[in-house]
């Protein structure tokens, strides 16, 4: 192939790592811009997915753990991942990762479950 058409196939061997990583960029970015939480009244929503979905719903008076993780990467750049998990699951039933300000999340979450019990 190289004999044949050269230029084609330097231009190949370039572009080929670049439409891949383009490729997965692309899926990255569907994939996150397919999460979804949404927080009403005492309720949380949570959905996940592209093609197929993934739904959660939760009572705010119900949580019994939120759980917050970042790493020195996720601090640098200002996000985290937040878990839910509530009195009828063990483990946890919501988890979100790539949360913008997940400190500030989870207090307006602490705080709206405080306010229901008032």
């Amino acid at each position: 192939m190289f004999r044949h058409h050269p230029i084609l196939f330097i231009l190949s061997v370039i572009l080929v790592p670049v439409l891949a990583g383009v490729v997965v960029l692309l899926i990255w970015y569907w994939s996150v811009r397919n999460e979804k939480l949404t927080i009403i009244d005492d309720q949380i929503y949570y959905e996940q997915g592209i093609f197929s979905k993934h739904r959660s719903q939760i009572n705010i008076s119900d949580i019994r753990n939120i759980r917050v993780y970042e790493s020195l990467v996720n601090r640098i750049f200002g996000v985290g991942t937040l878990g839910i998990s509530t009195a009828g699951q063990g483990n946890i039933e919501i988890e979100i990762a790539g949360v913008k300000d997940v400190i500030h999340l989870r207090n307006m979450i602490n705080e709206r479950r405080k306010q229901l019990q008032d």
